[in-house]
């Protein structure tokens, strides 16, 4: 498991990627194992996607009531997107988030 302070401070300046709240964000770590989650256990830093505290909620609650696939497409639908935008601000280009 890889902790990396800077790339959460990354992830809690941007806005919530699931309903566009003004920063600051959350970082919020997968529910996955294959991400390294594990009882008691955050995942992986690198796993991580910005969101408000109510999406945040939603997540670790599955309030949304997807099934186990659903919720892990979502993630990594998500996690794509904001690894790209980071990439991008890394290369100081603008992003479209």
């Amino acid at each position: 498991m890889n902790r990396n302070p800077k790339r959460l401070e990354r992830i809690r300046s941007l806005s919530c990627c699931e309903c566009g709240a003004s920063p600051r964000s959350q970082a919020a770590h997968s529910n996955f194992g294959i991400h390294g989650k594990g009882k008691g256990i955050k995942a992986d830093d690198k796993y991580t996607i910005p969101l408000c505290v109510t999406c945040h909620q939603g997540l670790d609650q599955n309030l949304s009531q997807q099934t186990r696939q659903q919720q892990m497409d979502w993630f990594n639908k998500k996690l794509a997107f904001i690894n790209e935008v980071l990439d991008d601000q890394a290369k100081d280009e603008a992003t479209i988030f």
